[in-house]
């Protein structure tokens, strides 16, 4: 992610998203005392201003250019839906506000490097949630790893096996069964952080779905996914 030569201390902090994921965010914030949340923006103007006045929030907005324009805030934790990402980060990153954005970074390629352009031209620092790095169980695995304690890396396999909540509940209006790859970015980019942190850059992507099933009319879902990588340091597979 680009850097920049802002000083890091005590954030301003905007919610962009008042969401079910935005407490978690909030509780991390406190926790952490990463800093204080100085305002609240989400689409549903309503919604906004009931989550700033529980999270104790002097200010709440229905869109971007009034968050930017109020100068409150020095850093936005961006918690929109993946299609949206882009729309709402890169005028905070042209800004200079910094953001931290939910995985997945964004829904396609060019719209990843739109927002690293608006981070480097507004000498913003951008970051993305990969929380699966955190774990404690795969900081060991890494340690084991970079002390040698399980030799040499030569080929990571990853298993990742899950209920979608949102097929039990049959919410097939969401993102994630729009195209058959939003699963990946929605889901799959939670073990390929690691499998990517670990092995390195992929050089080399090879993603085979298993037959599609039907989920609604005009809704097909690919159960089953097998992802071969060739990375800098070693091959890797995704099951």
């Amino acid at each position: 992610m680009p850097t920049s030569n802002k000083a890091v201390g005590p954030r301003k902090i905007a919610i962009v998203g008042a969401g079910n994921i935005s407490q978690v965010h909030v509780e991390a914030i406190r926790h952490c005392g990463a800093g204080s949340i100085v305002a609240v923006l989400d689409a549903d103007l309503a919604r906004a201003q009931a989550q700033a006045a529980l999270w104790g929030a002097p200010q709440a907005f229905a869109d971007t250019s009034a968050l930017i324009a109020a100068g409150i805030a020095d850093t936005a934790h961006v918690l929109v839906p993946p299609p949206l990402h882009r729309a709402v980060a890169e005028p905070l990153l042209a800004a200079g506000i910094d953001v931290l954005l939910e995985k997945p970074m964004a829904a396609s390629a060019a719209e990843c490097d739109a927002l690293l352009a608006a981070a480097k031209s507004g000498n913003a620092r951008l970051g993305i949630n990969q929380n699966f790095l955190f774990l404690p169980a795969y900081l060991a695995l890494k340690r084991d790893i970079e002390t040698g304690a399980l030799g040499r890396l030569r080929h990571v396999m990853c298993y990742f096996n899950m209920p979608v909540r949102q097929i039990g509940a049959r919410q097939f209006g969401h993102w994630m069964f729009r195209l058959p790859q939003n699963i990946l970015l929605e889901q799959a980019v939670h073990p390929l952080s690691q499998v990517c942190d670990l092995a390195g850059r992929a050089s080399n992507v090879v993603a085979t779905p298993s037959a599609p099933l039907p989920l609604a009319p005009g809704r097909e879902f690919h159960k089953n996914w097998q992802v071969s990588l060739q990375c800098e340091r070693a091959s890797a597979q995704l099951l």
